[in-house]
């Protein structure tokens, strides 16, 4: 079978705007707070200069940030995730703050 297409995903100048925002607001606080109470992390947390505002580690390339892109027959599911604090609790699954970035009106 020969595909006459690949299909390709993006995300517009609104959506990052939700997103940043959403990181701004939802994600980094919760997580940059647990950070600096474990002063092995505390020494990575960033801080904007022009801003002030604290960004979370997330490794040495970044990797928190998951982009989701789900296509279907009337359209495409386009969420956004980030790993929440691991629970201290022995074998609890990984959580995420989710953003839904979904186009339903146009389905």
């Amino acid at each position: 079978m020969t595909r006459r297409y690949l299909p390709t995903f993006k995300v517009t100048a609104a959506d990052q705007d939700k997103i940043d925002e959403w990181l701004r607001t939802v994600v980094y606080p919760p997580i940059v707070e647990q950070q600096l109470k474990d002063p092995r992390l505390a020494q990575y947390v960033y801080e904007d200069e022009k801003t002030g505002e604290k960004i979370p580690y997330a490794g040495a390339i970044g990797g928190g940030l998951r982009y989701e892109f789900t296509p279907n027959a009337i359209g495409t599911s386009f969420w956004v995730s980030y790993p929440r604090p691991r629970s201290k609790k022995k074998n609890a699954p990984q959580e995420y703050f989710r953003l839904d970035l979904s186009d339903y009106d146009s389905w």
